[in-house]
């Protein structure tokens, strides 16, 4: 098969097996998109258009906020306040409307970088069904995989039966299940065993304290995804 740029990105990320494979393809999107928006596509005039119109959640402004180019972001937010003012606070002498209300929720809901995010992680997953449909080498892989977040189970296994071929679909999402269950087996124990810290009849020389230290944050990872 000929490998094109979503085949080439995908095996690369498969290649590490540490922690969820989606989570992985989602976090180098995010840094690549941050990148982009705060490098030449600021001066872009189609690009500014839109970033003007969707904005930026929260999480990718302190990402944005964080960057050493943050005469970038002036501009980007100069020119998104004044689409703010000009759609929603045209008539600031008079009272706000639900109109303008919903304009303000529609501000808040939508963020440029997220947009593009999830426009290229479809792409990428719908590259991981059409592999695993078709390479063997791959099936090895995903399976080998360390484990599944709990979104991002969701997202393969509620796309698969549409987008993985018929002769590897019910494969295909017992290895979901396999990797996420395992999981999840794994971060319960680990729980316990910060819950049994607390007890004065534990006998700590039995307790993993590093795991047990890393399974609050290791469960939110697997709850929420990374």
């Amino acid at each position: 098969m000929r490998d094109d740029l979503c085949t080439i990105t995908v095996s690369e990320i498969f290649e590490d097996n540490e922690g969820c494979p989606v989570c992985r393809m989602r976090n180098r999107l995010d840094e690549r998109f941050v990148d982009y928006i705060l490098g030449p596509a600021v001066m872009e005039p189609d690009v500014r258009i839109i970033s003007n119109e969707r904005g930026y959640c929260r999480e990718h402004l302190r990402q944005m906020m964080t960057r050493e180019n943050r005469l970038a972001l002036a501009l980007l937010l100069q020119t998104h306040l004044d689409e703010i003012g000009k759609d929603i606070f045209k008539h600031k002498a008079k009272p706000a409307t639900p109109k303008t209300a919903y304009k303000a929720a529609r501000m808040i809901e939508t963020c440029f970088i997220c947009d593009r995010i999830e426009k290229s992680l479809q792409r990428f997953v719908d590259t991981i069904f059409r592999l695993y449909s078709t390479e063997k080498e791959f099936r090895q892989t995903f399976a080998s995989q360390q484990y599944l977040c709990l979104p991002h189970f969701e997202l393969l296994t509620s796309n698969a039966k549409t987008a993985v071929s018929k002769k590897w679909r019910a494969q295909f999402n017992t290895e979901c299940s396999r990797l996420a269950h395992n999981r999840l087996a794994d971060l319960k124990e680990g729980i316990e065993q910060f819950i049994s810290i607390f007890n004065y009849k534990t006998d700590k020389t039995k307790v993993d304290m590093d795991r047990a230290r890393e399974a609050i944050e290791q469960t939110s990872v697997f709850l929420c995804g990374k």
